[in-house]
């Protein structure tokens, strides 16, 4: 257990918020179910995870009405760039979603939100990471042109983020500083990649990312040597900053935001529940203190080789990277014990019970991936050892299994 300690006193619990993805209707209401004050969502045109099941117009209005309702704000993102003739439609939308009572957009195009603060003065306005805000200056040119919050790059060590809050509470300057706690991060700077549209022509600042920093490369060194590196030398592991938010709470953040517009619905559950678990803790004991079943929870749900607090502390070095793997890993949970030739079940001997239905796959020399499945078949041999299936390849004893998805979990 991680136990931190406050500095800050007489926090009130109103100037924190927690703010959570939602991709779509099932998201939303999980976000609204688990705590959550406040949630991102898209609609159908201008936001930069295209590829989530997003909002039309009238299913907007109802998840407005519905967490209204419950005391929550709901944000909309129009966070890509725009071309010239994507202005006035895009304007229009702005006003539609004025019009309809959302609490906030969030915007990286300046000129789309030159447009709106001119337009619009009383819709709220968040600058998006993808603007790259990463110090003082350029904060302040933000919140002069009409934003009322920062949203600010990932890249940032907790000093930078201090002195940011600082100076949107400095009484000459009136803004709000949001920082993203968990979830996915890029290699790149926040918005500065252009890997995507100039190998795919598919822009992550236009909604389209392929995500080709986590692909598979090969790396080479002076003179053409191939180097003996991971074969994804470019893909990051998830953040998070479970055991930070109090650090994060006393530099003066006023929003922790949760990634994941592509993430399911019970992703936002467990996360969004774990985190509003730990930031009234702080808040009410002045202490944070994570138990290793939330700490399991987390990794169960989503990681890509545990966990990285990414710059928080300055650099990472290699805990930044995820290595050979950048799906969801799950938990090991032991080793294969036997196999027996023609069967597709394994005995195993594990730190954790197996069940049917359970995620599980197989790994052999050099973290390789051998098999995977869902358990159809448990049968307990004796202390800790079970016999599973059913797993296709070749596996030998001495293999890692890692439950890689928890019926248990998910039904919760």
């Amino acid at each position: 257990m991680a136990k931190v300690n406050s500095k800050r006193k007489n926090i009130n619990d109103n100037d924190i918020e927690l703010l959570v993805p939602a991709g779509g209707r099932e998201q939303f209401l999980a976000a609204v179910e688990n705590g959550a004050d406040a949630i991102y969502v898209g609609g159908q045109l201008f936001n930069a995870r295209a590829g989530a099941q997003n909002f039309n117009d009238d299913e907007l209005v109802l998840a407005l009405d519905y967490a209204h309702r419950r005391g929550v704000k709901v944000y909309v993102t129009m966070n890509t760039l725009l071309s010239d003739d994507e202005l006035e439609p895009a304007l229009r939308y702005a006003s539609f979603l004025h019009d309809s009572g959302v609490d906030a957009i969030i915007v990286q195009d300046l000129g789309l939100g030159e447009l709106v603060h001119r337009a619009l003065p009383d819709l709220e306005l968040h600058m998006s990471t993808q603007a790259t805000i990463t110090d003082v200056g350029s904060a302040k040119v933000a919140h002069e042109l009409g934003y009322k919050r920062i949203v600010v790059a990932r890249e940032l060590a907790l000093p930078e983020i201090a002195d940011i809050c600082r100076a949107g509470s400095d009484g000459a300057s009136d803004f709000e500083v949001e920082v993203f706690v968990h979830g996915a991060i890029c290699i790149c700077y926040s918005g500065q990649c252009q890997f995507s549209r100039y190998y795919g022509g598919r822009s992550g600042n236009r909604g389209s990312c392929a995500q080709p920093c986590r692909l598979a490369y090969t790396s080479y060194g002076e003179g053409g040597r191939q180097l003996a590196l991971a074969s994804h030398p470019m893909s990051p592991r998830d953040m998070c900053l479970l055991d930070e938010l109090g650090g994060l709470i006393d530099a003066g953040a006023a929003s922790f935001k949760i990634e994941g517009r592509l993430k399911s619905a019970e992703y936002v559950a467990i996360v969004t529940s774990i985190y509003r678990k730990y930031i009234d803790m702080y808040l009410e004991e002045g202490y944070i203190e994570v138990s290793d079943e939330d700490r399991d929870a987390l990794l169960q749900i989503f990681n890509r080789g545990e966990f990285t607090d990414a710059y928080l502390k300055g650099e990472s070095g290699d805990s930044l990277m995820s290595g050979d793997i950048v799906k969801n890993q799950g938990i090991e949970i032991g080793r294969v014990v036997a196999t027996k030739k023609g069967s597709t079940l394994v005995d195993i001997e594990v730190t954790s019970e197996p069940s049917i239905g359970d995620g599980a796959e197989i790994y052999g020399r050099d973290d390789a991936p051998l098999s995977s499945t869902v358990l159809s078949y448990v049968k307990e041999l004796g202390p800790n050892r079970y016999r599973v299936g059913d797993f296709r390849g070749t596996i030998s004893a001495g293999d890692v299994v890692r439950r890689t998805s928890r019926k248990s979990q998910l039904e919760a």
